[in-house]
């Protein structure tokens, strides 16, 4: 078992150097694929009030873990924080304490707010609980993030600041 375990992370690094965004593309969509598909079993495990079957999968979204993990984890997340860490590779190299602080706090003023801003969307464009046009799942997203992208952001930068308070 252990010589197994270290033949796939030595063969995932290795893919990871020859191919990153594409290999950190993958392994985000499916995390992202796989948190999404569990969140919404222990929702349903929570809220099943009609008695279903264990192996009844109806209620189960499945264009919702697909953009989540697709459509935001791989084709938005990844690419966009493996610019913006090469950015800050590139722009401020060193690994003190202070540039790291520094550089977490502009992301989490910057490239936080994106991601959650995408991934509310996404999620809102491919719910499935009433039947609407475009336009009208354009006008959902607005009014969901009007909603709830402050208290959102203000719970992660909450958990940012005890985070760094531990460090």
């Amino acid at each position: 078992m252990n010589f197994a375990l270290r033949l796939l992370t030595s063969k995932y690094d290795y893919a990871l150097r020859r191919r990153p965004l594409l290999v950190k593309s993958l392994t985000s969509g499916f995390i992202l694929s796989l948190s999404d598909f569990t969140a919404q079993c222990l929702n349903e495990r929570k809220t099943n009030t009609l008695g279903r079957s264990h192996w009844d999968f109806s209620w189960y979204n499945y264009k919702q873990t697909l953009a989540s993990g697709i459509g935001y984890g791989a084709l938005f997340f990844t690419p966009l924080m493996h610019n913006v860490f090469a950015f800050w590779a590139f722009a401020l190299p060193s690994r003190s304490l202070a540039a790291v602080c520094f550089k977490t706090m502009v992301d989490s003023v910057v490239a936080f707010p994106m991601n959650v801003c995408a991934l509310i969307s996404i999620q809102t464009l491919v719910k499935q609980d009433t039947p609407m046009g475009f336009e009208q799942r354009v006008a959902e997203v607005r009014s969901i993030l009007e909603e709830k992208l402050w208290p959102t952001l203000l719970i992660g930068w909450k958990m940012l600041v005890l985070l760094l308070h531990e460090i």
